[in-house]
């Protein structure tokens, strides 16, 4: 990408009370779009982001009190890792966040679980690579102590759509020429919950009583009941509310890769960048990460980032990481959908009967 140092060029927001009544009005400063240019390195291609972030932002007018640049610089990290911005192909959001220690709202570049999958497949690594929620009655057994995992899916789609989900189901295998190694995780629904809690600021399990209105909520339970009211919505517009499962994959996805996979370049940048802000006009800028944001922000220690073909210490560490224990995972068995039972134990080895089980189910499964 052309002119990363370009940025002292871009026309600083002016004041609140100076403010552009609109973004595209602010985009088409020449100053503003001559940087942008500087940026993509391509009129045709500048002029395309362009639109296409003024199209983000008119389908969501919050974005229209965001700091501008904030704005920007999450579009071109979207234009840079080829991931579309559309809300309906679901691959990279930009959203709104209160920068309180600022006392101002700015744009966060938040990636979808589509958009990791995406940037996964490009890497050339995967050979396969899914995640899945499995309903209830499909769980034929659960061993994460020795990797075992058998699933009976229901055929019928209409019906499977309707059934409560009771956990999720994420695995990967390198390709033959980085090892064939294989991974897979499950988590049950119970414990992804217990994550949402613990790590997003924005979603609440059990209901918090305050005399505040503003912090009070209803617990998960009842906002799925519909027990709260309608002025109340916007208490709830985390995505951990809105899409549940939607964020599940992602946290799946997550934490396979995090602690097990490998990354390429462009994932690693995605990675590192979700749920934050850059203040310049560049997507190589540094990270900044307001109060309020919303996803999960568990340390998942080292990671193996790798630019073009592995050599064979990486293929090494590749081999090492698809077999490190999951000590962060619950332990035990699990069947018939019951919630897993802690237990201590070495954990061994990659089950061939539970990956091919979960293949042939659930691969070829369009989600």
């Amino acid at each position: 990408m052309a002119g990363k140092n370009t940025l002292t060029s871009l026309q600083q927001q002016p004041a609140p009370q100076e403010q552009p009544k609109r973004f595209s009005a602010w985009l088409q400063k020449v100053e503003n779009k001559n940087s942008i240019v500087s940026m993509i390195g391509n009129e045709n291609e500048a002029g395309k982001f362009i639109s296409s972030i003024s199209s983000a932002v008119a389908v969501n007018p919050q974005l229209q009190k965001c700091d501008f640049p904030t704005v920007v610089s999450a579009g071109l990290l979207a234009n840079a890792l080829k991931l579309s911005m559309s809300p309906s192909i679901g691959h990279c959001y930009i959203l709104p966040f209160e920068d309180k220690k600022n006392d101002r709202t700015v744009a966060t570049f938040v990636l979808g679980w589509k958009g990791y999958v995406q940037l996964a497949e490009r890497s050339g690594y995967y050979e396969q690579l899914n995640v899945v929620e499995i309903k209830e009655g499909e769980v034929v057994k659960i061993d994460n102590i020795n990797e075992v995992y058998e699933f009976r899916p229901i055929e019928d789609d209409e019906q499977r759509e309707k059934t409560p989900t009771v956990g999720y189901y994420a695995f990967f295998r390198y390709n033959a020429a980085h090892g064939g190694f294989f991974k897979a995780i499950y988590w049950s629904k119970k414990k992804m919950l217990r994550h949402a809690a613990r790590y997003s600021k924005a979603f609440k399990l059990d209901a918090v009583k305050s005399n505040n209105p503003k912090v009070a909520r209803v617990s998960y339970e009842d906002y799925l009941a519909g027990k709260y009211p309608p002025e109340d919505a916007w208490k709830y517009s985390s995505f951990w509310y809105v899409d549940f499962d939607g964020m599940a994959r992602k946290t799946m996805i997550r934490q396979l890769i995090g602690k097990w996979g490998v990354m390429s370049v462009d994932f690693q940048k995605a990675y590192e960048s979700d749920g934050g802000f850059r203040e310049e006009l560049s997507p190589d800028a540094p990270i900044h990460y307001s109060d309020s944001r919303n996803e999960n922000e568990e340390s998942l220690g080292d990671v193996i980032v790798i630019d073009g073909e592995p050599n064979d210490e990486e293929i090494a560490a590749m081999a090492e990481r698809a077999g490190v224990d999951n000590e962060d995972e619950e332990s035990g068995s699990e069947t018939d959908g019951a919630e897993q039972s802690p237990a201590k134990g070495k954990k061994t080895g990659k089950s061939t009967k539970g990956q091919q089980t979960v293949e042939d189910a659930f691969f070829n499964k369009k989600n």
